[in-house]
């Protein structure tokens, strides 16, 4: 998206200082009861690959934190589960109010999606993965998002980053094994992907 929207995360405000946490902010506070109302912020440069969301939102429920998202390293880049003890502070919504429409997506992500875990870490909310850092560790690029077919194959990532299939991302594994294996596990994704 050239544009920052809500559907990609939030952006930091640029202050000189460290944040301090708000008075209303209650440090290492746990994820909401099953019936509290959530927050889900999904990045529009992801395709759904996964027939049900419904794993994901359990295992944010067994992790109880407070921002929760697919891959650790890069917890924003799909899709962030947000819980009301954050998204209920004048911290929130300065930080997604702070979002200005920007030259690329590459900008989006730099100044708004990769500082929103940390940002929010410094005034003591927690966060999890769907895909913890150990487990993706071995691989040897940071972005993991270059690993497709094993994120699909080995950890059933729910999403795949439609950047795959462009000289944007340093894709580590043949794409056309990674187009074989959603042919042949998830067709409707397949067909979805063709039509993009």
């Amino acid at each position: 998206a050239a544009a920052a929207s809500l559907s990609s995360s939030a952006p930091v405000p640029h202050t000189a200082s460290a944040p301090q946490p708000p008075s209303s902010v209650q440090a290492g506070s746990t994820a909401p009861q099953a019936t509290a109302p959530l927050l889900i912020l999904a990045n529009d440069s992801s395709l759904l690959v996964s027939p049900s969301l419904r794993p994901v939102l359990q295992a944010s429920q067994t992790a109880g934190a407070d921002i929760f998202g697919i891959t650790a390293n890069a917890l924003q880049s799909y899709f962030l589960i947000i819980a009301p003890q954050v998204y209920n502070t004048s911290e929130f919504a300065a930080y997604l109010n702070a979002v200005r429409p920007e030259k690329d997506g590459l900008t989006v992500a730099a100044r708004y999606e990769v500082p929103f875990t940390a940002y929010f870490a410094g005034l003591g909310f927690t966060s999890a993965a769907y895909i913890p850092y150990e487990k993706l560790s071995w691989l040897p690029l940071n972005d993991k998002n270059c690993y497709p077919l094993t994120l699909l194959g080995k950890y059933h990532a729910p999403f795949l980053k439609m950047r795959t299939f462009t000289s944007r991302l340093n894709v580590q594994e043949p794409r056309r094994l990674v187009f074989a294996w959603l042919k042949k596990h998830v067709p409707g994704a397949y067909a979805r992907l063709l039509q993009h």
